[in-house]
């Protein structure tokens, strides 16, 4: 018996077709079942839920067929076998049910990581996956950014508390020397009595200091009225002296030089006016009429000058070539004498050092100023100058040859110094000499081979001491070099 929805009992045939499907009954009849068949509760003989295409039923050894503890949809409870149903695997309730919740579970976890997938991408504000991707790489790179960020302000504020904290300590340290000043002069005025008294003692004090001060001015007076006496009288005997041996000038020198193995080269000097500079014409002339120049060396060529002078080669013969300017005493003037009316301009020719020579350089550029009075401060007497006491007046294209030649780079020990030297063979006094004096021998070895490496005496390098000079300056030197265009 059916019972229908408004309460009324049907009867319905216990071995007539399913409810379901067209085929459902409660005896004989089959199930749900596929393709438009359903098998229906079996009877109280062999019904059962069949399920697959051809109305497969479940046998009596369904849970849902057993007469003593499972519930039984028909009354016999019979342990028959579904006998008309479609052949299928056996399938138990307790696996469908098993099914079913793993299914149900598979849908949820589905649908709650396709939510949770949806969300990441809302998150980012993107449709896929690479999107979403690329923005989490910029979002980690703005994040490293930041903490970088983060991290120098946070270097930036300590050190700032650290300069705070030591202006705050160094503010500290001022009050308290100011402290400590302000009570030295409190203690001060209370022993220094009335304001009378510390007048007349600061009185007496300045007269006293005013005394010394004079007197150190009339002693630095008389000094330099007894240097002046000194040089006066150099100058008056160097006068007579050059006068009665070399004549009144004006005086020339030839030089004859080594350009190369094969070739010499020659150039002419003319000395200053002898009233203007009759000290150093007096010492050149000397040297050069002992043959002092022969076998001597142009061995620096700088951006301002090219210097000559006696130079030893070998550490064996570190002396030797100074011996015969010592021997003789003419290896240096008595004071540097300079004359404004010959100036250090291109082509002169100038004693260096203090107070000058033997060396002497050509000037290569105006060097009115850097040797000038007042430009080689490295002396300790600034005020004096470079004595400038010839001139060229012949031969510059030997000289040029020279400019020309290679020398050592500037960071060297041996900077701007000739790598091949160029030897002095001689030089003569043109006009005729008055007297004959015995003259010192040059003995030559034959064998020693003519290149040359080391010089020994650096120390009279003008062209590092100007460097230095304009290092310590601070600035630097335009002055147009002669004789360096074109090369």
């Amino acid at each position: 018996m059916m019972r229908r929805p408004n309460g009324k009992k049907d009867d319905l045939p216990t071995n007539a077709g399913g409810y379901y499907g067209g085929q459902q009954s409660y005896g004989g009849g089959g199930g749900y079942g596929s393709n438009g068949q359903y098998s229906g509760y079996g009877s109280s003989g062999g019904g059962g839920l069949g399920v697959g295409t051809g109305a497969a039923s479940y046998n009596d050894s369904s849970p849902y067929n057993s007469s003593s503890n499972r519930m039984s949809l028909s009354g016999g409870g019979s342990k028959k076998k579904h006998s008309k149903g479609g052949s299928g695997m056996p399938f138990t309730i307790d696996k469908f049910v098993v099914s079913c919740i793993i299914g149900g579970l598979f849908f949820i976890l589905t649908c709650y990581y396709r939510s949770s997938y949806n969300s990441v991408l809302d998150k980012f504000h993107t449709q896929s996956v690479m999107d979403a991707v690329k923005n989490y790489e910029k979002m980690e790179s703005e994040k490293k950014r930041y903490e970088y960020e983060s991290r120098a302000n946070k270097d930036k504020q300590e050190a700032l508390r650290s300069t705070i904290r030591e202006m705050e300590k160094s503010s500290r340290e001022m009050t308290k020397k100011y402290r400590d000043m302000e009570n030295n002069l409190a203690r001060e005025r209370q022993n220094r009595g009335t304001e009378s008294q510390d007048m007349e003692m600061h009185k007496e004090a300045f007269m006293e200091v005013e005394g010394e001060r004079n007197y150190l001015s009339k002693r630095e007076t008389a000094w330099m009225n007894q240097v002046h006496l000194l040089q006066n009288a150099t100058q008056r005997e160097a006068t007579r002296a050059v006068v009665e041996r070399f004549g009144p000038g004006p005086h020339h020198v030839v030089f004859t030089v080594q350009l190369s193995p094969e070739e010499t080269g020659t150039f002419k000097v003319e000395l200053a006016p002898l009233a203007l500079l009759p000290h150093s014409n007096h010492l050149f002339l000397e040297q050069v009429h002992h043959e002092l120049w022969d076998s001597t060396w142009f061995y620096l060529n700088g951006p301002h000058v090219l210097q000559a002078g006696p130079q030893d080669w070998e550490d064996e013969e570190a002396g030797e070539a100074m011996s015969r300017f010592t021997q003789t005493r003419l290896e240096k003037l008595s004071f540097p004498e300079y004359h404004e009316d010959f100036p250090h301009e291109p082509w002169t020719m100038g004693f260096t050092g203090r107070p000058g020579g033997p060396d002497w350089y050509i000037n290569k550029a105006d060097n009115t100023k850097p040797h000038g009075p007042g430009g080689q401060y490295q002396h300790d007497l600034e005020e004096q100058a470079d004595s400038c006491f010839a001139k060229i007046v012949d031969g510059k294209d030997t000289l040029q040859r020279v400019f020309r030649s290679e020398t050592y780079p500037r960071d060297s020990d041996y900077a701007f110094f000739l790598t091949e030297p160029v030897e002095i063979v001689s030089a003569r006094i043109v006009e005729k000499v008055e007297d004959v004096i015995q003259k010192p021998k040059i003995i030559k070895d034959k064998n020693k081979p003519k290149r040359k490496k080391k010089p020994q005496r650096v120390q009279q390098n003008q062209e590092t001491r100007d460097a230095a000079r304009e290092v310590k300056d601070g600035r630097g030197t335009n002055e147009k070099v002669v004789g360096t265009e074109g090369f």
